[in-house]
């Protein structure tokens, strides 16, 4: 099921301007992972002091030519992280051209009224899903009692449009950018060890009921010339396996350049993560830049299969996926 054609692009960049970790300790010219020392520079802001969160937004910039075009994929657990990233590492906001949220968790949705404000644009796209505004829970049952933590809430469709965005409301898969991104859609649940987020809730007419699939957890996509899709994942509670086929599937390519972000594996099985990579491994990507919920377990087993290929994702730090042309 190809949607249409996503156009290729001559380079990808992806910086995070909100993820869970701080580590520069790769080489300074390397040219897939370039420190903020290296490519912001002290005497344009002032890198060393970004700050880590529990969250992730990403500022992913397609080249094409002469040309930059830039989205904001995700907005951190607060306004006060995402500005004071942004401004350490000297973030023109006015360059985004579009907002997408992966999905509706606190984490990726609050520096959104920030990031609407500094980019200052009355109309901008702000890509989301009609599930995303539900206030969500988690179940746990214990030996003695149940207990129910509330998530916290997200921005109202009402606050997005007071501040200038624009929502596109979409459970299809969405271009953007001039055909130069794409938002998965709705991923379909396809792998028998993706379960979602056991005991997970939404409250829907006044009742708590079954979410544990986030239904609205989605991926965005870009397709870099000669090397394959770059995905790009917040969470991965559709799984990330089942993300990267969606993705596969709808653009009509076959190979895989890169993921990057979260995968939700922090609490998993041994047996998850194992299958996990032994399926990513099939799709052969070339770089895994991955980071936020994917666990320090994981991310120790990403490290002894893919070596030379995993880079845990840094706040700060340019990753970049160039055609081997560019």
């Amino acid at each position: 099921m190809t949607v249409a054609t996503l156009r290729t692009v001559d380079r990808l960049e992806i910086v995070p301007l909100v993820d869970n970790l701080i580590d520069w300790t790769r080489l300074e010219k390397d040219s897939i992972a370039i420190s903020p020392r290296v490519w912001v520079g002290s005497e344009r802001g002032d890198p060393d002091y970004v700050q880590g969160g529990h969250g992730l937004s990403m500022l992913v910039t397609a080249v094409v030519g002469n040309k930059r075009r830039t989205v904001l994929y995700d907005t951190g657990p607060s306004n006060v992280l995402l500005e004071h990233n942004a401004r350490a590492l000297n973030v023109d906001m006015a360059e985004i051209e579009a907002i997408v949220l992966s999905h509706g968790h606190w984490d990726h949705f609050g520096g959104l009224e920030w990031a609407l404000q500094a980019i200052g644009r009355h109309g901008l796209p702000v890509y989301i899903h009609p599930r995303m505004f539900y206030p969500r829970s988690v179940r746990r049952r214990g030996l003695l009692r149940e207990t129910r933590r509330r998530l916290g809430e997200v921005t109202s469709l009402d606050r997005i449009r007071e501040l200038g965005g624009a929502p596109v409301d979409s459970v299809e898969p969405t271009f953007l950018v001039d055909d130069l991104f794409l938002v998965s859609g709705e991923v379909p649940r396809e792998t028998s060890y993706e379960k979602g987020f056991p005991g997970h809730e939404a409250l829907i007419d006044g009742m708590w009921v079954d979410d544990h699939l986030l239904i609205d957890d989605r991926c965005l996509i870009a397709n870099v010339r000669d090397r394959g899709l770059v995905i790009i994942s917040g969470c991965s509670h559709a799984g990330i396996v089942n993300m990267t086929h969606h993705a596969l599937r709808v653009t009509g390519e076959t190979v895989v350049a890169a993921i990057f972000g979260g995968l939700h594996l922090l609490s998993a099985s041994a047996e998850t993560i194992r299958l996990t990579i032994n399926d990513l491994a099939e799709l052969n990507p070339s770089l895994l830049v991955l980071g936020h919920c994917t666990g320090w377990k994981a991310q120790a087993q990403f490290l002894r299969v893919f070596p030379g290929r995993f880079i845990p994702s840094s706040v700060g730090m340019k990753y970049v996926v160039s055609s081997s042309q560019d």
